[in-house]
C-alpha cells in the first residue's frame, strides 16, 4: 500500500513536471504566446518595464538574432504576465532554432531574466503556452526584498499546496481501489 502511494505521488510529480511540454503541441499561428512569472515574494514597482524577445538561436558562437521584441509596463500589476509575439513566417527556416527569453528592468537595472532555453517553433517546439520563469539577478540583490507597503505581495506557494493536496487525495482514491481490490 505504502509502495503504491509512494509510486502513485512519483507518477504524478513526473507528469506535472512533464505538463507543459506535453500540453504545448506545436500550432500552426504566426505568433508564440505565453506567461511569465518568477518566484520570489517581490512586488514589482510601476515603473518595472518587462520585455519579451523572440530570436533565432541557431549558431552557438554567434549572437542571437531577434525576429521580434514585446516591452511593455508593469503600471501596478504584478505577475504573471502574459505575452504574444507575432512573427513573420516567411523569416522561420524548419532546420533552425528559435527561443523566447524575457527580462525586468527597474530604472534600467535588470532585476529578473531567463536563464532557462524555451524553445518555439520549430523542432516539435510550442507556440503557445510557454510558461516562462524569471530568476533574480545580481544587480536587484540591492533593491528591496520588501516592497513599500502600497503595492500588493505576490502570491506565494499555492500551487505547491495545491499538488501536495492533489497528491494526497491520489494516494487516498488509490487506498480505496486496493481495498475494493483485495476484498473480493
Amino acid at each position: 500500500m505504502k509502495q503504491l502511494c509512494m509510486f502513485a505521488v512519483g507518477a504524478l510529480l513526473v507528469l506535472v513536471c512533464d505538463l507543459p511540454a506535453a500540453l504545448h503541441a506545436q500550432s500552426s499561428g504566426d505568433s508564440v504566446s505565453g506567461s511569465l512569472t518568477y518566484r520570489e515574494r517581490i512586488a514589482l514597482p510601476e515603473n518595472a518595464t518587462i520585455r519579451v524577445v523572440l530570436s533565432d538561436v541557431s549558431l552557438a558562437d554567434a549572437p542571437e538574432t531577434v525576429l521580434v521584441e514585446q516591452s511593455f509596463q508593469a503600471a501596478g500589476k504584478q505577475p504573471p504576465f502574459d505575452f504574444s509575439l507575432s512573427y513573420d513566417p516567411s523569416q522561420i527556416e524548419e532546420n533552425r532554432s528559435y527561443a523566447v527569453r524575457a527580462e525586468i528592468t527597474v530604472d534600467g537595472q535588470l532585476w529578473f531574466t531567463t536563464t532557462s532555453h524555451y524553445g518555439v517553433i520549430t523542432q516539435g517546439n510550442p507556440t503557445s503556452g510557454l510558461a516562462l520563469v524569471l530568476e533574480r539577478t545580481s544587480s536587484s540583490e540591492g533593491a528591496s526584498s520588501t516592497p513599500p507597503s502600497n503595492l500588493p505581495q505576490t502570491g506565494g506557494s499555492s500551487s505547491l499546496l495545491s499538488l501536495l493536496v492533489f497528491a494526497l487525495l491520489v494516494c487516498w482514491t488509490a487506498g480505496l481501489a486496493l481495498r475494493r481490490v483485495s476484498a473480493r
